[in-house]
């Protein structure tokens, strides 16, 4: 789980006329990752498998888009039987079975798509009237005029504006017609035939643009804006009904996607064989667990006429090796978010399951209310799950985590929800005088101002401790990630003293929990050489013994292996300069964790405030101000969800998984049909 799973690189030489079992033998069971042909080893690939490769790969991306079109993850389905006599001919037979399925998605698709081309055509025709829409009158037919030169400008109204025009159109014996209209201007301009290239540049000059008719709409701007609100209306039922229709015949396009990403997984294999006389060759990986069931399956396709050679038991090393991770199935979605930044490297610590806690942690300490989380926890359900259930699982976690925090929070929804609920009654029948993770608005909501300062303070604790963890943890898997790799060198000159830097200059947060306490051990620290306080002689000393270990050890190492010394010094100084730059980058970074909270409360709050000012003045303010609750929380809920999803992610992409983290890994891909049994001279794998 923490680490790449252990693989075997060996080398299949079996008989031609046994090698269809073998590879359907293989993919059945999908424990075999086909690699480049191995090095050294006369023989030929058939070209004609590339191709073949090439129209299968084309073809599960087209299913892929149809999926899409119909709005649901792409599937596959079990239960798939495909007879093989040759792998080129069975591939177009199935090809051809599954041709009407293919033509309806494919004609679904070319209209959804010139219907969507049509919708962002009338977008963009919307967004060049939006400022003359109000005029009604027929611009487009006097710009056609014959007997005068036509032109309508619009920008921003200015004082003198339009004795300005006035001026400039005067000139050519033309006319001009000025109108305001809130904060913007219309300026209309008619001139004598030829004349209005003379006078546009100077109009153009007082900050206005000219306005073209668009084409295909109504040359009135107050008629094509009607135009296109019902063409929008018509094209959105139109889209609607086509992705209904597409969902009609969805078993049918899973059992495509079944066979077509099967003969796409056998034709990875194939181009991946050496064809030597009656033999055929092909490198590979396999788990360590799986050599035992590899000899096994070749053993029973071939009665024993084949020959395997072990090129070695690895995790990573020199030969490129693909990663292959193992994760519980709780711990799997997450490891969508991981990918973002890259697969694992074989030699390196997974950290996935350390994601799985500090990414929900760190998106609830940003969005503490529980009626948002809850929001966030339905929206994964109900519509996500249809999408992504992987990033379903991922923002339900989230959106759990933060119905928590925001328990913790004493908010629901804000205020207004969380008094009707009785929570701040609550932690007051536990002892407390505030929620344990409130914010500076509960305290100016329940009068009690002088509590704000404080709850600012623990906001800020509670932000430098999670910055202060994940810096040195990050760090310390540094460390263990260089043991893994036996990179002696870079432990010692880098990974090791980086690691005593950071501990050193965090460890006040994490053993006081207190920004205080921790901000006067630093400066004792550093600005007093330790002063009279051990724990500030501590930091200090391991601070300054990494950054000494950090400058010397590059020096030393490189005069070790012959080289000049100035390189090794000149390298060592830029380390150390970026771990400081990093230290002092760092720690503020996490800041934005108090700073959200405080944002996302405090929006709230101005909802909940607004409300209850509204609330006032009868039965119809009652209902204007619960639309105003609602539609607030909902708008904030989904902008500080977004924003809070965002900073967390990039505080582990940026502070954390830089500090150990390479992502530079392939990924383990055995040849695999799923939910496909294969049948081959009768015999059916």
């Amino acid at each position: 789980m923490l680490l790449p799973r252990t693989l075997e690189e060996v080398v299949l030489a079996v008989p031609a006329r046994d090698y269809d079992r073998v590879v359907a033998g293989l993919a059945v069971e999908g424990i075999f990752h086909v690699d480049t042909p191995p090095q050294g080893v006369k023989g030929e690939v058939d070209r004609s498998y590339r191709s073949l490769l090439t129209q299968a790969s084309e073809r599960s991306s087209r299913i892929r888009q149809y999926f899409e079109l119909a709005g649901v993850e792409p599937y596959r389905v079990s239960g798939v039987e495909v007879e093989v006599g040759g792998w080129e001919e069975s591939f177009r037979r199935y090809l051809e079975k599954y041709s009407e399925v293919e033509k309806f998605y494919s004609g679904l698709l070319e209209e959804y798509s010139e219907a969507e081309s049509r919708l962002k055509e009338l977008l963009d025709i919307e967004a060049r009237i939006s400022p003359v829409s109000h005029v009604d009158a027929d611009i487009a037919r006097l710009y056609s005029s014959r007997a005068f030169d036509f032109a309508v400008y619009y920008g921003s109204y200015w004082e003198g504006l339009e004795a300005r025009v006035g001026e400039i159109v005067s000139r050519v014996g033309g006319l001009a017609v000025v109108e305001p209209s809130g904060g913007y201007v219309v300026v209309a301009v008619a001139v004598p035939k030829g004349a209005l290239s003379k006078v546009s540049p100077e109009i153009l000059g007082l900050n206005l643009s000219i306005y073209t008719p668009p084409e295909g709409v109504p040359g009135s701007p107050k008629k094509a804006m009607e135009y296109i609100r019902e063409e929008k209306g018509r094209l959105g039922g139109r889209l609607a009904r086509i992705q209904e229709m597409a969902s009609e015949r969805l078993g049918e396009l899973a059992e495509f996607y079944t066979v077509v990403s099967a003969f796409e997984n056998i034709f990875r294999f194939l181009v991946s064989t050496l064809r030597r006389g009656e033999t055929r060759i092909v490198r590979g990986f396999v788990d360590v667990r799986d050599s035992r069931r590899l000899r096994g399956i070749l053993d029973k396709m071939t009665r024993g006429s084949y020959v395997i050679l072990s090129l070695g038991v690895r995790r990573g090393g020199e030969t490129p090796t693909p990663s292959k991770v193992d994760l519980p199935q709780f711990l799997k979605p997450f490891s969508r978010v991981v990918e973002l930044y890259g697969y694992p490297d074989p030699n390196e610590i997974v950290p996935t399951a350390f994601l799985a806690v500090t990414l929900p942690l760190t998106f609830a300490l940003m969005f503490p209310d529980a009626g948002h989380g809850l929001l966030v926890l339905l929206f994964s359900i109900f519509y996500l799950r249809r999408v992504s259930r992987d990033w379903a699982y991922v923002l339900a976690v989230m959106g759990g985590a933060s119905i928590v925090s925001g328990l913790l929070a004493g908010e629901v929804f804000g205020p207004l929800v969380s008094k009707m609920l009785g929570l701040p009654e609550l932690w007051l029948r536990l002892g407390l005088e505030t929620p344990p993770y409130a914010m500076p608005t509960y305290a100016i909501d329940h009068g009690e101002e002088e509590l704000v300062p404080t709850l600012v303070y623990r906001a800020l604790n509670v932000s430098l401790f999670m910055g202060a963890f994940m810096l040195s943890f990050g760090t310390l898997l540094g460390v263990v990630n260089g043991v893994i790799k036996r990179d002696w060198a870079g432990l010692v000159e880098s990974r090791l003293p980086r690691f005593l830097l950071f501990a050193s200059i965090t460890s006040p947060f994490l053993v006081y929990m207190d920004a205080g306490e921790a901000g006067s051990v630093l400066r004792q620290a550093l600005l007093e050489l330790g002063g009279d306080s051990l724990a500030a002689k501590l930091v200090l000393a391991g601070s300054l013994l990494g950054l000494v270990w950090m400058l010397l050890a590059g020096p030393i190492l490189y005069m070790l292996e012959g080289h000049s010394p100035l390189a090794g010094l000149a390298n060592s100084f830029l380390e150390a300069y970026e771990s400081l730059l990093m230290l002092v980058g760092n720690i503020p970074s996490f800041l934005r964790i108090m700073a959200l909270a405080l944002a996302h409360s405090s929006l709230v709050f101005v909802v909940y405030y607004l409300t209850v000012m509204i609330m006032q003045g009868g039965i119809l303010a009652d209902v204007v101000g619960a639309l105003l609750y609602v539609g607030g929380n909902l708008a904030v809920a989904g902008m500080e969800g977004l924003l809070a999803f965002a900073h967390a992610s990039r505080l582990h992409f940026y502070e954390w998984f830089s500090k150990f983290y390479s992502g530079t890994g392939v990924p383990y891909t055995p040849i695999r049909v799923e939910g496909v049994r294969i049948k081959i001279a009768g015999q059916t794998f």
